[in-house]
């Protein structure tokens, strides 16, 4: 209305708004890249590049080296560092900035007409998503039908025993799959119910200490997998107060709920913050306990983001292997865990074949939980 086009606009308005969250964005990016294990293993081994999530993984598989524990401990805490540096600038960019755009009324997102560069626009988003999902993916899904990994695509040498074999010949397949399944259901139920409890202290309590806490269940999910899992070994390498956990289903399910019990404290504090405190006090004047009153009262409330927290939980430690390729034993493998492993055996049409069958159950459970919740936020 002032007479500022769109490239004004965006230059001087909307760029100064979300610089902020932009560079948060990317803060956070290049932290999950630093602690990403899996793709750099996969594509750096053969070739003996290493990073320093595998470099750690490498060195404390290396049992002929001397204190390769202690060296991998050294190692780790450069991620350790690296992360602390880039959760401070983190919060120092975004401490005590507050951006909130004033209007006089609710209305729909504006549209900026792109003209000419509508067509161009659209195909550069089809481009990159090509490269980037569709690809990628068509590209597993072909290997995964090839008789034997390096063979052209010819209609001879296509065929469907690879997931024959991954569904009907290994057992190690089912029991990973069961193991995933138990673990990640199991983790974010437990991540769920801490999370609850811990929101529900801090929002309603306010007891003292609960930011230090906060700081303590955040930084597992703020650090890499690798150093998580590395100071599971050094803590439950031995017995502790008698309980062994080392080379247990249990030490891995231990790991995942730490974890990723950010997510449930995340989720539940965000749905504590709808639900105002005179809605407990007229159940707790009508005679209802604390524990009623959050039962009857609060969790009806919050259900959607409970369900939500679930599933952020459950979906990520399916597939989970950078603390699942440290901490599993030979009965107690995940499925990551299996499909890594076949990949380094070489036989890669067939870890390909799993990965399809991975991928379309994650695709599923994923669609499925969209659905619930979007029946569960009508529903309330």
């Amino acid at each position: 209305m002032a007479g500022g086009g769109p490239a004004r606009v965006l230059r001087e308005i909307t760029l100064p708004l979300v610089l902020p969250g932009i560079l948060a964005g990317a803060l956070l990016l290049l932290l999950s890249s630093l602690a990403n294990f899996g793709i750099p293993a996969v594509l750096g081994f053969p070739a003996r590049y290493f990073v320093l999530t595998t470099r750690i993984y490498g060195t404390i598989l290396n049992f002929d080296l001397k204190d390769n524990l202690r060296i991998a401990a050294a190692l780790a805490m450069w991620l350790v560092a690296i992360a602390a540096v880039l959760l401070t600038v983190q919060r120092r960019m975004l401490a005590g900035r507050r951006f909130t755009v004033v209007g006089g009324q609710a209305g729909q997102p504006s549209v900026v007409a792109l003209g000419r560069w509508r067509y161009p626009a659209a195909a550069l988003l089809v481009v990159f998503a090509a490269i980037s999902v569709v690809l990628p993916l068509a590209a597993v899904a072909l290997t995964s039908l090839i008789r034997a990994y390096g063979m052209p695509p010819a209609a001879e040498n296509l065929t469907l025993q690879h997931y024959a074999t991954a569904l009907f010949g290994l057992p190690k397949v089912h029991r990973a799959l069961l193991n995933s399944l138990l673990l990640a259901a199991g983790a974010a139920t437990l991540v769920i119910f801490i999370g609850a409890v811990f929101g529900y202290l801090q929002a309603r309590a306010r007891i003292r200490g609960a930011g230090v806490v906060d700081l303590l269940i955040t930084i597992p999910y703020a650090i890499p997998g690798t150093v998580v899992a590395l100071a599971m070994i050094l803590a439950w390498s031995r017995p502790v107060f008698g309980i062994h956990l080392y080379n247990t289903f249990w030490i891995i399910l231990l790991a995942y709920v730490i974890r990723f019990l950010a997510f449930g404290v995340r989720t539940v504090a965000a749905g504590l913050a709808q639900v105002h405190e005179s809605l407990e006090e007229a159940a707790r004047i009508s005679g209802a306990g604390p524990l009623t009153a959050f039962r009857d009262v609060v969790v009806p409330i919050i259900r959607p983001s409970l369900v939500a927290g679930w599933f952020l939980a459950f979906i990520p430690a399916v597939a989970e292997l950078t603390l699942s390729i440290l901490l599993f034993s030979v009965g107690n493998e995940t499925i990551g865990v299996v499909i890594f492993g076949l990949h380094d055996e070489g036989k890669i049409a067939l870890s390909a074949a799993l990965a399809v069958l991975v991928t379309t159950v994650l695709v599923a459970i994923n669609l499925a939980a969209r659905r619930l919740l979007r029946a569960d936020a009508m529903g309330s």
